[in-house]
């Protein structure tokens, strides 16, 4: 599986991109540098989303919302060679959308964290993104010692590291938006230590997790490839 990763430039270049077989590809966008763009696009929006946009208070939190949906619907837009895309939800929130005939459907997740929206796409493989901007944090210990997998708080306690924290905390988040079951299950029946997933002790065989560079920030992207036909 070749991961390849996608900025602002791209973005606004969009059009020569495609995503082929095999690949996951990580649009990796900072908003603030083409608000105009997403300004312009909010006409992509449907009612449902309209709605919720208009719930958040604050501008910058209502544009990372807008921008993230914007992003996607463009790029898949480009992949799928259609004129419009309509996003539906999971029973616990991870988007998706219809079926089109005659074409391999696209598995995408979005994660947005301070400057930065982050979204995956891919053909071949189950995933789930998330990023976190490292902030000052002086609670990051107590909150670890409530969510985290005991070994993880560990290694948190013996380094005394907030980046350590968000990069645990940004690892976990990636699989359960991966298995589309979100924050209602908790973040203790499995551990992402070592870059590795397990539940009740178990490896998660065919999983992945994998870092994305990003300054100032905690990024992941979970990952299950799809079994080949035939197989």
């Amino acid at each position: 599986m070749r991961i390849k990763l996608y900025e602002n430039r791209d973005f606004m270049r969009r059009t020569q991109i495609k995503l082929m077989q095999e690949e996951v590809h990580i649009w990796c966008i900072r908003w603030k540098e083409v608000i105009p763009v997403f300004e312009y696009y909010q006409l992509m929006l449907d009612q449902k989303e309209k709605e919720k946009m208009e719930e958040y208070y604050f501008y910058e939190d209502r544009m990372r919302y807008v921008a993230g949906k914007v992003i996607t619907k463009l790029v898949l837009i480009q992949y799928l060679e259609e004129e419009e895309i309509s996003f539906l939800s999971h029973k616990f929130g991870k988007p998706y959308y219809k079926s089109i005939s005659g074409k391999q459907d696209i598995e995408f997740n979005i994660s947005h964290s301070g400057e930065m929206i982050l979204v995956a796409f891919s053909r071949d493989a189950k995933i789930g993104v998330d990023i976190q901007e490292i902030i000052d944090c002086s609670e990051y210990l107590e909150i670890a010692r409530s969510f985290f997998e005991p070994e993880e708080v560990k290694n948190i306690e013996e380094s005394n590291s907030k980046e350590l924290f968000f990069q645990y905390w940004s690892a976990k988040e990636a699989y359960l938006k991966a298995i589309g079951v979100g924050l209602l299950k908790g973040m203790s029946f499995f551990s992402v230590k070592d870059g590795v997933i397990k539940e009740n002790g178990r490896k998660k065989d065919h999983w992945k997790l994998i870092p994305i560079k990003v300054q100032g920030y905690a990024a992941y992207i979970a990952l299950k490839e799809k079994e080949k036909s035939g197989k």
